[in-house]
């Protein structure tokens, strides 16, 4: 006696190239963002002597914001990877 069992794989398939795709993005504007923060913070460091006051807030500011958002991001990943481990807990 033998028993076969089939089973469509495309649902998973398509669900690990939507996860592949999500942390190729997520990755991407991480990247970007840690960018903007290194190129901001980088002729900060260099000209702090020179920058009137308006021109270094507007540095950090940059910074600031890049930074909110890279802090976004990871919680976005963390909400992710919670979800893929039934972790996650909805609050109502």
């Amino acid at each position: 006696m033998c028993v076969v069992t089939l089973q469509d794989l495309a649902p998973i398939e398509n669900m690990e190239h939507l996860c592949a795709d999500f942390l190729g993005l997520i990755s991407d504007e991480l990247k970007g963002a840690l960018t903007s923060i290194e190129g901001t913070a980088t002729p900060l460091i260099q000209a702090i002597n020179d920058l009137e006051q308006a021109e270094m807030l507007q540095f950090f500011r940059i910074i600031d914001e890049k930074a909110v958002r890279m802090s976004d991001l990871v919680g976005e990943l963390l909400q992710v990877a919670r979800i893929e481990t039934g972790t996650l807990s909805l609050l109502m």
